[in-house]
């Protein structure tokens, strides 16, 4: 049994940086939205999974079973399954990119770095293959078709820009196509070591046919050559073989060169699409591509531009870099940077977040009236914005009924972007937020409190006002009829003692002796009938009679 720790250390480390390079350009491929870079990363996970295979059989031997088998098969449909979900991403357009970082906005600088470590590990794992291992020597050869694609990728993004959208696609394509085929080898072969296993397995199986095809040189034909030498143990270097080469190289390149050349004339515009034709520089303003097969002079003489008419596209207002699952509240940030409008009173600031969603309406004048309409959209929706909010203090604007005013600024965004033919179709204006800064959340609580607190007490004291003054105006007239009524009684009682008065004082006058007797009688009668009084006749005593009184 091997011992080749050291080999393998080694092996580790150069695994170890392939899977850093294969999960870069994937993670900025998606972020950055450039197919190129995202495709680019699936031969890069095919070396990954073909050096993690080789160095799992170089650590255990010849390891025979089912697991060679397995392994091959299931890292093999793992790069297939990659290089088919990138082909669906890349024809419907669903690589959306976020803002590029400026030390991030040439892809092809990235991809030109790439490519170098790429060309490095080729000749690396061409020195390991001295030692007599298929895999390693197989590894180079994926080496050199990565360092081929990476060139070919590389060349494309810095094409002219006019050219770019039409190098894009067919170059990402590309790189998805060459390692899908080795992918589909290694499943073969995989299969193949279920029904039929290898006696001595010693091998992960890296060396795959096509990849010597493709990469046993640099140069093409040579490539070719010494894999038929390989695969099919023929000398194919003779000297009738290379002179009979020699004579139909030229006619056969320069026939595949014309045959490719001549299928630019073909371009396929999508269900979704309508474009325009280019030719010798100039545009017919009047004519639009259909979908289907267009068919024209070749490159450059006709160039067709593709748009997608269909796809709903949206631009955000006042914020940037929105936040996923961000909470609904008003007084948190809802994305990375957000913006604050100057209200018309110039005291006031106001946080929007809105979205301007759209579409293409007008090829012609989406591709040439305008060299970004996006960005000039953008623009005059904070232009149309700020007009909606001028001269206006915020609570007036913070008080407007959400549906009208969106309603309003759809029209209003439309009408520019029609004034400046900028051939967009606005499909809505989607009011997410409309409130003062985050900044100052707490302290316009704050002022709203108080204002709701003063209304309160204001709404209080009128209630209690109009409750209490009906009860003091009852209180009022209760009081005033009572004196009312007092005063008559009064006034009656004092009338009736002067007419009495006088109708003594006139009897009086009649019989002085006669009234003063009575008076004097009535005075006795009330004096003496509080207490009881005993009248004895003095006779009784002098006849010897006794007297009796007896207190009850």
């Amino acid at each position: 049994m091997k011992s080749p720790s050291m080999p393998n250390r080694s092996l580790q480390l150069a695994l170890a940086g392939v899977l850093v390079v294969t999960l870069t350009l994937l993670g900025l491929g998606s972020y950055l939205g450039e197919p190129i870079l995202f495709a680019a990363s699936v031969h890069w996970l095919l070396l990954l999974v073909l050096a993690g295979g080789t160095l799992r059989q170089q650590k255990n031997g010849e390891d025979a079973g089912q697991y060679l088998a397995a392994a091959r098969l299931g890292l093999g449909a793992l790069v297939l399954s990659e290089s088919v979900v990138g082909y669906q991403i890349l024809t419907r357009d669903l690589l959306v990119p976020w803002d590029t970082p400026a030390f991030l906005s040439s892809p092809g600088l990235l991809l030109a770095g790439a490519t170098v470590m790429m060309l490095l590990l080729g000749i690396w794992f061409e020195s390991r293959s001295q030692s007599g291992s298929a895999d390693d020597g197989g590894l180079a050869k994926v080496c050199r078709v990565g360092t081929i694609l990476g060139l070919i990728g590389t060349g494309a993004c810095f094409v002219p820009v006019e050219l770019l959208e039409t190098v894009t696609g067919p170059t990402a394509l590309l790189l998805l196509a060459v390692p899908s085929v080795l992918a589909l080898e290694l499943v073969l072969r995989g299969l193949q070591a279920f029904f039929a296993p290898t006696v001595s397995p010693s091998d992960f199986g890296a060396d795959l046919v096509s990849a010597r095809f493709l990469g046993s040189s640099y140069n093409p034909i040579q490539s070719v050559l010494l894999a038929i030498e390989a695969t099919f143990d023929v000398d194919v270097r003779s000297s009738w073989v290379l002179d009979f080469l020699r004579s139909v190289a030229l006619p056969v390149l320069t026939g595949f060169t014309l045959v490719v050349w001549a299928l630019s004339s073909f371009v396929i515009v999508d269900a979704s699409q309508l474009a325009v034709r280019e030719r010798f520089g100039k545009v017919d303003a009047d004519s639009v591509l259909q979908p289907g097969v267009v068919i024209g002079l070749p490159w450059p003489f006709d160039q067709v531009r593709r748009v997608d008419v269909t796809r709903v596209r949206s631009v955000p207002l006042g914020y940037t870099d929105p936040k996923a699952g961000a909470d609904a509240l008003w007084t948190q940030y809802h994305a990375e940077k957000e913006f604050n409008l100057l209200l018309g009173d110039g005291r006031d600031l106001l946080t929007i977040n809105a979205e301007v969603v759209y579409r293409v309406g007008d090829v012609h004048d989406w591709l040439y009236n305008c060299q970004n309409p996006t960005l000039a959209l953008q623009t005059l929706s904070y232009r149309a914005l700020m007009e909606a909010t001028a001269n206006k203090p915020l609570d007036l604007v913070l008080s407007r009924d959400i549906s009208s005013f969106s309603e309003h600024m759809h029209g209003e965004i439309q009408a520019l972007a029609d004034e400046k033919n900028l051939g967009i179709e606005v499909v809505a204006f989607n009011l997410w937020g409309l409130h003062p800064p985050v900044a100052v959340a707490e302290e316009y609580q704050a002022v709203v409190a108080a204002q709701l607190d003063r209304r309160t007490f204001k709404l209080d004291a009128e209630a209690d006002r109009e409750s209490e003054l009906p009860r003091a105006r009852a209180a009022a007239l209760q009081k005033t009829l009572q004196t009312e009524a007092e005063r008559v009684t009064r006034l009656a009682t004092a009338n009736g003692e002067a007419t009495a008065f006088k109708a003594l004082y006139t009897e009086y006058k009649l019989r002085p002796d006669v009234y003063r007797y009575r008076k004097r009688l009535e005075t006795l009668e009330s004096v003496l009938e509080k207490d009881p009084h005993y009248i004895v006749d003095s006779r009784i005593e002098r006849d010897g009679g006794a007297v009796w009184i007896l207190n009850n």
